[in-house]
């Protein structure tokens, strides 16, 4: 059984719902090899550089104050801590994904299933967790 999801590399449900996911697929004897990707891009508009912290791009996109933002990555990393997963809202470079998501695509269709969900995990760790500019080019090759 194959299970396909929506998701953009800067959406932390995302992180946290795709750990979630491949561990419930691993409980009830599912391969979590075959949950599928589909790309989503959250802000297509967002530059591919920015001296803008995420703490003020998260507050302005959603119409709240920072101590609301806040209070918001708060329950995030929350939440991602109960996964095992080290969110860091607040260090998070806020930048354009969508060569992130070619890069996927084109993993996809050329390393095995087993690679290909280690590069999205590689990703969205790189993201959250190392703060890490995915629109850099130079970033997505290392990866």
């Amino acid at each position: 059984m194959e299970i396909s999801y929506w998701s953009d590399i800067a959406c932390p449900f995302c992180y946290i719902g795709a750990s979630r996911m491949k561990r419930a697929m691993a409980a009830v004897g599912l391969n979590p090899e075959d949950l599928t990707m589909k790309a989503y891009q959250l802000n297509h508009n967002a530059p591919l550089e920015t001296s803008e912290t995420m703490l003020t791009e998260f507050a302005a996109s959603h119409g709240m104050t920072t101590e609301q933002a806040k209070a918001q990555f708060a329950h995030m990393e929350s939440m991602g801590n109960e996964e095992g997963l080290r969110i860091d809202m607040a260090g998070i470079i806020p930048t354009n994904t969508f060569s992130a998501h070619r890069l996927i695509k084109w993993s996809q269709k050329y390393l095995d299933k087993k690679d290909h969900q280690n590069f999205i995990m590689a990703l969205y760790y790189l993201y959250f967790e190392e703060h890490a500019n995915i629109a850099d080019h130079s970033v997505l090759l290392a990866v």
